[in-house]
């Protein structure tokens, strides 16, 4: 039986507790990882220093067309290559989530993609807050 995930408040004492490890971390970080929740399994790993755990979600999130995880790499100053993201980009377009597709091949810079993409998304515009 697998090991029950932490609860929002156990998992803030985990990620910014003073007594917590960096394997502790990492080890609830494979627990995220292992039930497909690759958004706190990342930030914990990110946390934990645990370069083989980035890297793992890193190509789930490729395999898997993740734009948003793949950002949050990009913003913990980790390198996102074109080609990785093109390869997100095809994933996600595999998957029928076309914006993710968007994001990804505009991360990549590959006009014939989004080429592609726009007479599936006409008009479309990735959004961008106000001030950034």
């Amino acid at each position: 039986m697998p090991q029950e995930l932490p609860d929002a408040l156990r998992l803030r004492e985990i990620k910014y507790g003073a007594k917590t490890s960096a394997e502790d971390r990492s080890r609830t970080a494979r627990q995220f990882l292992d039930a497909d929740r690759l958004s706190e399994a990342l930030d914990l790993f990110l946390i934990a220093g645990d370069e083989k755990g980035i890297r793992q979600v890193k190509q789930k999130a490729i395999d898997q067309g993740r734009p948003a995880l793949l950002l949050m790499l990009e913003r913990a100053e980790r390198e996102v290559t074109p080609e990785e993201w093109r390869a997100a980009g095809q994933s996600a377009r595999a998957a029928d989530r076309p914006r993710e597709a968007f994001r990804c091949f505009t991360m990549a810079e590959d006009e014939a993609a989004l080429e592609e993409l726009r007479s599936e998304l006409p008009g479309y515009e990735i959004y961008i807050p106000q001030g950034k």
